[in-house]
């Protein structure tokens, strides 16, 4: 992989680092306004009803326990450098039930920022 993918992997992998935080504000910067979200315990939703979920959520001291990188895309998987991005590596772990997810987004490059298309999660 060139110098300039690797620069925008690591820019994406920033921005996943911050998403875990949970803060609404984040995802409300990060995600576009149309975007897709797909979560096994409510289906599909819009940026609106995540970003209520999530205070709602951390109003009622629920929050990831830990997040970690589990698996990357092979090069050859990869979109190229100018196309959306797909980040298929996160796994997330609940302190409070035993619920783990994989998580997949896909970015897209609008102006000078990187936009959340589509996130799904799915229970393991």
């Amino acid at each position: 992989m060139d110098e300039k993918c690797m620069d925008k992997e690591e820019e994406l992998m920033r921005i996943e680092r911050s998403l875990w935080t949970n803060n609404a504000a984040i995802y409300e910067a990060t995600y576009s306004r149309d975007a897709i979200l797909i979560f096994p315990e409510v289906g599909r939703i819009g940026l609106e009803h995540a970003l209520e979920a999530i205070r709602t959520e951390n109003a009622a001291g629920r929050h990831w326990g830990g997040s970690r990188i589990c698996r990357h895309l092979r090069d050859e998987d990869r979109a190229r450098c100018g196309a959306p991005h797909l980040r298929s590596d996160r796994a997330l772990e609940r302190r409070e039930d035993p619920a783990r997810m994989l998580c997949a987004t896909l970015y897209a490059r609008r102006g000078d920022t990187w936009r959340a298309l589509f996130h799904q999660q799915t229970s393991v």
